[in-house]
């Protein structure tokens, strides 16, 4: 015989008789104003070993809801202060409840009220005509889909976690901020598009008089990049190292570097700028893969581009790079970018370009390190309308000092 809720009676199907049924005890959230039902409703799923929370009305359901955080919330179609539909759409909106499963109970059955409540954010229907049994079903079928739901975040919080800590060892991977070693000072900004980017640089002295930098960028975007790019990184650093005893030049390392990492399967590759300063001559000596973000700015404000027609890392077998060198004098600038700053799009998809970057340079060629390359950045980001750039972003800034010294900085640049 059915009662005034309307479910059948007072039998009560053990959840363990339901094949690949989920977890007995769950939270519920049951929002009803009619009391007979909605205590007859919660009485039956507490026997089933759930938590349940009840609501006489629309609004203090959503507070329930938002307040205990339910695997699953069974909603009454019409109900004052809040009507189920409504109920749904506010818990939607509300991202942190995505695994709440919302059944509306309702005596509608027509296709358009249903489509109505599917588009306002319901899961399931449940007719108050329904039997126990049906009711059962669909409480187990809704926090199987909660469950489900629930592991796949689990698993994507551990995944953040991982990478947060991976951005965090890509990090430790670039140069401190300061004096670098003989006459050179340097800051920087690195700004990936997602939690881990492809483009890094480094500062790697190699005596008091030598330090060795390089801008690299790898193809590609997130975890596969940015690992390609670390890796690489640490080639470079061990190549120069070796420059102790055999002085290799900028373009020999270049060519090795397109043997040992050569055009993948998939199509990923890395372009690369890397130059060698001499403290004791006051140059650098440079060779570029397929990377035009190497500018010098003189201290008379006259930018002159530090960059050679090549390709890119592995598409040539046999290197074809060339190293040139210029000399740098007290107050000159050397800036190294990706091309992530400088093709940063307008909002109608123009690109900022060079020129506007080198116009930007020279106006601000008298600021201090860390305001120059926060203004430039700042420049593109106001050119696309937005902080959020589509592409890596790092910049590295070293200016030639009048003094010897070997003091380092904080280790921190700008991000």
């Amino acid at each position: 015989m059915r009662n005034a809720s309307g479910f059948d009676g007072d039998v009560v199907a053990p959840a363990m008789m339901w094949p690949g049924c989920a977890p007995a005890t769950a939270t519920i959230v049951v929002a009803d104003d009619d009391a007979v039902s909605r205590v007859a409703t919660a009485a039956r799923l507490r026997r089933l070993g759930h938590r349940v929370h009840e609501a006489g009305d629309g609004r203090a359901g959503l507070a329930l809801i938002e307040g205990v955080r339910p695997d699953l919330a069974i909603l009454d179609w019409m109900m004052p202060e809040l009507d189920g539909p409504s109920v749904c759409e506010a818990v939607r909106r509300n991202g942190s409840l995505n695994a709440c499963y919302l059944i509306l109970l309702t005596a509608l059955d027509q296709p358009e009220q249903l489509a109505e409540g599917l588009a306002r954010g319901a899961d399931d229907f449940l007719p108050k005509s329904a039997t126990h049994h049906e009711l059962l079903a669909r409480i187990q079928a809704g926090l199987r889909t909660s469950r489900l739901i629930q592991d796949v975040e689990a698993a994507h919080r551990l995944l953040q976690s991982e990478v947060a800590a991976a951005g965090l060892y890509v990090r430790t991977l670039l140069p401190r901020s300061g004096q670098l070693g003989a006459r050179l000072t340097c800051t920087w900004i690195y700004r990936p598009s997602l939690a881990l980017g492809g483009d890094l640089f480094i500062a790697e002295p190699t005596s008091g008089e030598v330090i060795w930098l390089a801008m690299l960028d790898a193809s590609g975007h997130g975890v596969s990049a940015a690992l390609r790019a670390a890796a690489f990184s640490t080639f470079l650093r061990q190549q120069v190292r070796l420059s102790l005893a055999n002085s290799p030049s900028p373009d020999t390392i270049l060519t090795e570097a397109g043997r040992c990492f050569p055009l993948s399967e998939e199509g990923f590759y890395f372009t690369c700028w890397l130059g060698c300063w001499r403290a004791d001559c006051g140059s650098v000596s440079y060779a570029a893969a397929g990377h035009g973000g190497a500018l010098l700015l003189r201290g008379n404000g006259s930018i002159e581009w530090l960059t050679t027609p090549s390709l890119p890392l592995g598409f040539l077998h046999g290197g074809g790079y060339a190293t040139a060198e210029t000399a740098l004098a007290v107050g000159d600038r050397l800036v190294l970018m990706s091309d992530g700053l400088y093709e940063a799009p307008s909002p109608s998809g123009i690109p900022w370009g060079r020129d506007r970057l080198a116009a930007i340079i020279q106006e601000h060629r008298q600021d201090s390190l860390e305001s120059f390359t926060a203004r430039l950045v700042h420049a593109a980001e106001t050119w696309m309308g937005g902080a959020a750039f589509p592409d890596d972003v790092a910049m590295f800034v070293c200016e030639v000092s009048g003094e010897r010294g070997s003091h380092r900085g904080d280790g921190s640049g700008t991000t």
